[in-house]
């Protein structure tokens, strides 16, 4: 806010960067050095697909890996409407934990029909 404005048009012309950028943020993750320094010695592990175990995440952490824009926008927002770094993580984890969630909702939900329609295509064959 200080860089752009604490207005509409600062905000307007923030979103032209911050969301952007959280593309690019979301590729760093922290890796504990005992088990990955060898691999970090022989390439760059910014350059390498690494699974990510979604379960073992922080809240934080999981939103900030996620690759929609609409997270992107969401975290930019987060980040903008709050008041104090404090309150930013603790936001960022509140909207980690309430997308995760759903995400796990939508997931089951998702299997269900899956299920359903197995069992339909059963019936009518």
């Amino acid at each position: 806010k200080e860089h752009f404005g604490d207005d509409e048009r600062g905000r307007r012309t923030a979103w032209y960067f911050l969301p952007f950028h959280f593309d690019w943020f979301r590729r760093y993750m922290p890796l504990p050095e005992d088990t990955y320094a060898q691999a970090a010695d022989e390439y760059p592990l910014m350059q390498t697909r690494l699974a990510l175990n979604e379960d073992e995440m922080t809240p934080v952490d999981w939103i900030l890996s996620q690759t929609s824009e609409s997270h992107h926008d969401a975290i930019a927002s987060v980040l903008w409407d709050s008041a104090s770094d404090k309150e930013a993580v603790a936001n960022l984890e509140a909207l980690g934990m309430r997308e995760k969630e759903l995400k796990a909702k939508m997931s089951v939900e998702d299997e269900s029909d899956h299920e359903a329609n197995e069992l339909a295509e059963q019936v009518q064959g």
